[in-house]
């Protein structure tokens, strides 16, 4: 048996690239819902920060824009539901129609923002997600934090486009 084998878990942060929704509470709209994921456990995202390099950011500050969102007539979700679309995108659609349907209950806005696939697309390796650095400690910027990738800005024409190609594929 080895004492340091080359995979053991103790070197697993250092072959993991982190590439995180959230963070950025300082600058974000409503700082009381930025970087739930951060929030839901802060111990355990400080230590993962800590932990993991290098770190890529996709803030919250560029979530909730609208050239993201998917509403009830919406290109996308008229592709979805088109008479030539396969069954698991009229499945989607009708998934998104009810989920329309429950927040309109409930006095919701009726869309649905993108930006759940706009971090996986970083993590792919697209370029839909602009970074700089800079110094974040837990979610906001610190000049004594950590230095991550942080978004900078995002190209939201392209990544609709990409996320268009995907489904009519």
């Amino acid at each position: 048996m080895l004492d340091n084998p080359p995979h053991s878990a103790d070197r697993l942060a250092e072959r993991i690239t982190l590439t995180q929704m959230g963070g950025g509470s300082d600058r974000y709209r409503d700082k009381t819902r930025a970087s739930h994921n951060f929030h839901t456990d802060p111990v355990a995202a400080g230590v993962a920060l800590r932990l993991v390099r290098p770190h890529q950011l996709v803030l919250s500050d560029f979530m909730n824009c609208s050239a993201i969102d998917i509403t009830a007539d919406s290109e996308l979700l008229a592709r979805l539901r088109s008479a030539t679309a396969l069954k698991w995108a009229t499945l989607l659609a009708a998934n998104f129609d009810a989920w329309f349907q429950h927040r309109s209950t409930r006095g919701r806005r009726h869309g649905s923002w993108m930006h759940d696939s706009l971090t996986p697309s970083v993590a792919f390796g697209l370029p839909f997600v602009t970074f700089t650095l800079e110094r974040i400690r837990s979610d906001v910027r610190d000049p004594n934090g950590r230095a991550m990738e942080v978004a900078c800005a995002v190209d939201y024409e392209a990544f609709v486009e990409w996320m268009h190609e995907g489904v009519c594929a």
